[in-house]
Parts: C-alpha cells; sequence; structure tokens
C-alpha cells in the first residue's frame, strides 16, 4: 500500500516557532492548510504553471508565476542554487551523484501556502497520492521544492547545506523509506541517547539541544549526511565528530552512499518508489 506521506521538510527554530532547517519540531506534517489560489495547478499542463530548465545536471522546474514577478529575486536564488549544487557535484561520491541527479528541483514563489503545505524553507516531497490529495501535482513526489525563496537566502548563515540536507532525503526514498541499515543506526543512536543534548551553532554559549537527527529516521539520515560531507548546524559537526560521536551511524552514511550504480539499482527498484510519480 502506498503511504500518504507529507513531505520532509528543512526546518528552522526561531522565536516563532516557525518551520525551517533542523528545528526539533515534528518535521514532516504539513496537512490540514488551507488551499490557495493555485492549489489545482495539476489541473492544467505543468508547461502552463512551470518552466522547465537545467542546472549542473540538475532538472529544475521553475515557476512562471516566480518569472514574471519577481525575476530580480529568482536570480538570486538561481546563483546560489547554482553554488549549493556545485558543492553536491563534488562532495557526492559519483554513482549516488548519478543518481541523485534524478530528482527535480522546484522553485516556487509562494510555494509554502500551496495546497497543503505550510513550512518554509525547503521540503522533499515523499507521496504522489498526498500531493494528489491537496490538489498539488503528482510529478513533484521524489522531487525537492524550494518553498519560500526568501528563506532560502536567508538561513544560509547557519543552514548552509539546506540543498544537500533535501537531497539526502530524495535519495533516502529512492533507495528504500525504511531500510534496516538507517532505521536501525537511528533506533541505536536514540537508546544511547546520542542526540538527545548536543550543541548548536545557533545557540549561544553552553545551553544543548535535542538534536534535529532525533525526529526520526528520515532526519537521521539526512543530519549525518550532512555531517559525513560537509558540515551540520547540530553537533556532530563534521565527519570527524561524528565518528567519535556516533561510528554506527557513520559506518551507515558512508556504507549507503558509496554504494556501486549497480547496487544504488538494485535498491532502488526493490524500493519501488521512483515509479509512484
Amino acid at each position: 500500500m502506498k503511504r500518504m506521506t507529507p513531505p520532509l521538510c528543512v526546518l528552522l527554530t526561531v522565536s516563532s516557532g516557525v518551520f525551517g532547517q533542523a528545528a526539533p519540531a515534528d518535521g514532516v506534517g504539513t496537512e490540514g492548510a488551507a488551499p490557495n489560489e493555485i492549489a489545482d495547478v495539476e489541473r492544467v499542463p505543468l508547461a502552463e504553471v512551470y518552466e522547465s530548465r537545467e542546472l549542473l545536471g540538475f532538472g529544475l522546474m521553475v515557476s512562471r508565476e516566480f518569472v514574471r514577478e519577481r525575476p530580480e529575486l529568482l536570480d538570486r536564488v538561481l546563483l546560489q542554487l547554482e553554488a549549493d549544487l556545485d558543492e553536491v557535484v563534488h562532495l557526492f561520491p559519483e554513482a549516488a551523484l548519478a543518481a541523485v541527479r534524478r530528482t527535480t528541483i522546484w522553485i516556487e514563489l509562494k510555494g509554502a501556502t500551496n495546497g497543503g503545505m505550510s513550512g518554509r524553507g525547503m521540503c522533499c516531497h515523499w507521496s504522489a497520492d498526498w500531493l494528489e490529495s491537496v490538489g498539488l501535482p503528482r510529478e513533484k513526489a521524489g522531487g525537492v521544492e524550494i518553498l519560500n525563496p526568501e528563506d532560502f537566502l536567508a538561513w544560509r548563515r547557519t543552514q548552509p547545506y539546506m540543498v544537500l540536507h533535501e537531497l539526502a532525503h530524495a535519495y533516502h526514498r529512492m533507495i528504500g523509506p525504511d531500510l534496516p541499515e538507517i532505521v536501525g543506526a537511528y533506533e541505536a543512536a536514540m537508546e544511547a541517547g546520542l542526540y538527545d543534548e548536543v550543541a548548536r551553532n545557533s545557540v549561544e554559549g553552553d545551553k544543548t539541544v535535542r538534536a534535529y537527527a532525533a525526529t526520526n529516521h528520515h532526519e537521521y539520515f539526512a543530519e549525518v549526511t550532512e555531517a559525513y560531507f560537509a558540515l551540520n548546524d547540530f553537533a556532530p559537526y563534521t565527519r570527524k565528530q561524528l565518528a567519535a560521536v556516533d561510528p554506527a551511524g557513520l559506518a551507515m552514511v558512508e556504507r549507503l552512499w558509496t554504494m556501486s550504480a549497480d547496487e544504488i539499482a538494485e535498491r532502488v527498484a526493490a524500493a519501488g518508489m521512483m515509479g509512484e510519480e
């Protein structure tokens, strides 16, 4: 049975408690929001609503409303996205990168208020059925979306690897949403309390918080991926720190990101998620 799973969102904790990357909130639920004026976008041809582009081997679907109404803001978003994707291209192993490049990146001007969306920042869409249920295009399933362009630009000081984080979700979806390797590493880390009280780059002094990786095994995989390849905004921040704090998590993420092209293809076929769109 297909699961109607809401998108996994990049979360941010600020004083107002809004959703963004790496906040210790539920992070996946956006159901129940009232649809806006373009919630029925799937009822018209996508080409009438989105402009298809390509950037560093990734397919983009850019809101024509964005192109028309805020071209200067779109230019800034695309410039930053190119820089982010350039890092991804150099960080991800070749076989995994080829798989991740199958991910479409959707760029919206008002995505945070479309259909069932109520988050901010970015998200990865997991369920075509959920998208359809809130009046959004099924084609977004498996894709990464920039929901709010202002957030995407403004949150970079503390969350520089938003794009990598969301692409990690997309890869996770491809190779299997509930892989025993990921679930097992997550449950072991939770049982050991490894992520209960950690430092965060936006928290001053010695105060500790519950890591966003503790939210669920989906966010655990994405957060550990950030630390492994780049820099996370919660401790452990780096690969070296990850090795010291959560060696099982490091071994898991290293194993899954360094699989051969054939093994990735086998996992993708077994997961059966790529045909859901």
